[in-house]
């Protein structure tokens, strides 16, 4: 995956977060495809690419936070963002998902620790 790249720093930064946008730029076009039907609520159990959808792009926002970087904004991805943060909502997502925190501190040094090998 392109994004674990530009962690890494393994390539131009400029050229991995290109990658990573293209493939966001599919999941945004695809949306309405991948998921033809409202977010779940609270009441309702979630689908597998829910939990997908709920883990994956939470672990991009930690990046960009973690290495100061423009990925994923809420104007140019408005349904995946949308839908993340219906998802976020949810008590099973609130009580079981890594706290965003933790994983930008999961992260920092990660960049450290590959740019000195």
């Amino acid at each position: 995956m392109s994004l674990m790249r530009v962690i890494a720093s393994q390539g131009t930064e400029e050229k991995l977060i290109g990658e990573s946008q293209k493939n966001l730029n599919i999941l945004e076009e695809n949306m309405k495809v991948i998921f033809p039907y409202d977010a779940p609520s609270c009441n309702e159990d979630m689908r597998m690419l829910d939990i997908l959808l709920c883990a994956i792009p939470s672990s991009i926002k930690a990046v960009v936070d973690a290495l100061n970087l423009k990925l994923m904004e809420p104007q140019k991805y408005p349904l995946t963002t949308s839908r993340m943060a219906s998802l976020r909502g949810l008590s099973v997502v609130k009580d079981t998902a890594p706290p965003h925190e933790r994983l930008v501190k999961l992260y920092r040094p990660r960049r450290k620790l590959s740019s000195n090998l």
